[in-house]
């Protein structure tokens, strides 16, 4: 028969004498321990616990046990990175990629550019907004933000003093043509000279004299009587 004999530190079988060792002698437990030879009672299916599915959320790549709690809901999301809607922390697409909500032109050149586009969607143009972006010419566009070419300074040019007399109200570029000749005259209608088309006084405004003249010197004087100035007509 088998010589057994045993006692709280080791077993002797036939002469052989095996070492006890206690611990954890279930396989499926977080902390089995393979070279235990007595169950010390010590097994627990806690600490190892977690998602096994690597293709869930919340996978633990340290779990041995599953305990049921994988899901795929906290981690889904768009995974397409040229969608408008490209979540960088999703690991699971959803299926709601979508190249709407942030499509417009993305060119900054063009007059409709949206700069809160990140999906180019073709309807870039320039016509829009070109026009004429000399502030000094003509047809000035304040409005304008790509120069079209247009730019012209003939049809507004002119006499810009308001006391010339050819004053161009409409012109907003002085041309140098400026005049105060054509329009001088003697602007008092009390006077024998007054000119009805004169708009500048040249001081030329004369009173009849005593012998019916216009600005004559009276009777024994050639001398022209000035307005405001009477004439000496002692004789």
């Amino acid at each position: 028969g088998t010589d057994l004999t045993q006692n709280f530190e080791f077993i002797q079988a036939n002469g052989t004498v095996y070492p006890l060792t206690n611990g954890c002698t279930d396989a499926a437990a977080c902390n089995y321990d393979a070279a235990a030879t007595v169950d010390d009672g010590s097994c627990e299916s806690l600490s190892c616990a977690g998602c096994t599915d690597n293709t869930a959320c919340n996978y633990d790549d340290t779990a041995t046990i599953d305990d049921g709690s994988c899901e795929s809901l906290s981690c889904a999301g768009c995974t397409d990175a040229t969608a408008c809607n490209f979540d960088a922390s999703a690991t699971i697409d959803d299926g709601s990629c979508e190249s709407l909500t942030c499509a417009g032109c993305t060119d900054a050149a063009a007059c409709n550019y949206d700069d809160t586009a990140t999906i180019d969607d073709g309807s870039c143009e320039s016509l829009s907004c070109a026009g004429c972006t000399d502030n000094s010419a003509c047809n000035y566009d304040a409005s304008a933000t790509i120069d079209d070419g247009s730019c012209e300074s003939l049809s507004c040019v002119g006499c810009t003093d308001n006391t010339a007399c050819n004053y161009d109200a409409s012109a907003t570029i002085d041309d140098g043509s400026c005049e105060s000749l054509s329009c001088a005259g003697c602007t008092d209608n009390t006077a024998c000279n007054y000119d009805a088309s004169a708009t500048i006084d040249d001081g030329s405004c004369a009173e009849v004299d005593v012998c019916g003249v216009c600005g004559g010197g009276g009777a024994d004087s050639e001398a022209p009587v000035i307005s405001g100035m009477p004439a000496d007509i002692s004789t």
